[in-house]
């Protein structure tokens, strides 16, 4: 089955996003800001076309500045779709991109880590907005428990930030089990991010949410 066009750039996106996450890893900087960058810009078209918006005057191509422009514009500011946090980010990883990849200076490992971190942010973002999860899993969490949820897996990403979740039911206990695939050797390293405010969730505000950290190709089978 052929890919629907904001498909074909999320991919893209997610495929920048593991390059940019990979040179990181390997001490590449310049090249890791460099893919964070086309990361974003990938997803903010995948979000345009979502939003049946098309490049400017039906031309084939994406320009840089428009595409800044109509997801700032338009999908934050007018029609609300995404959260204003995302407002800078096509901007600031542009010009770390500039100065990576033109300026006479190099980038440093904390220029890279923020640019993968923030990148990550943004495609989980839009990636929930362009293939959202079936309307029966959406049913089953309240506005608390999705604050929460994604309270959660943000604490997680701060350890992998390529970290990948799914929502499920359980009943062993009974409540909203979030399935967090990481690339972290040592998975208690993952629960000691979230632990404490895990712990705060379920006795202080009565939530029944359980994390269950898997390792790649890992089957979890439910409680």
């Amino acid at each position: 089955m052929a890919m629907s066009e904001p498909s074909v750039y999320l991919a893209k996106a997610e495929e920048s996003l593991v390059g940019a996450a990979s040179e990181l890893a390997h001490g590449r900087y310049n090249n890791s800001v460099n893919r964070a960058y086309y990361a974003c810009f990938q997803a903010a078209i995948a979000a345009l076309q979502h939003a049946s918006i098309g490049p400017r005057g039906g031309q084939s191509g994406w320009a840089h500045a428009y595409v800044q422009a109509e997801f700032v514009g338009r999908l934050i500011h007018q029609r609300k779709r995404y959260p204003e946090r995302l407002r800078q980010v096509l901007a600031r990883h542009l010009t770390l991109r500039h100065l990576a990849d033109y300026a006479p200076e190099m980038m440093t490992y904390l220029h890279a880590s923020r640019a993968v971190q923030r990148a990550h942010d943004f495609l989980a973002v839009i990636r929930a907005e362009v293939t959202p999860m079936p309307a029966e899993d959406y049913d089953a969490l309240t506005p608390q428990l999705q604050r929460a949820v994604d309270e959660l897996q943000h604490l997680i990403r701060r350890v992998d930030p390529l970290a990948t979740f799914q929502v499920v039911a359980g009943d062993d206990p009974t409540g909203t089990y979030v399935l967090a695939t990481v690339d972290v050797e040592d998975t208690e390293l993952v629960m000691d991010a979230y632990m404490d405010r895990l712990l705060t969730l379920q006795i202080d505000e009565g939530l029944p949410l359980y994390v269950l950290p898997l390792r790649p190709h890992t089957q979890a089978m439910m409680p």
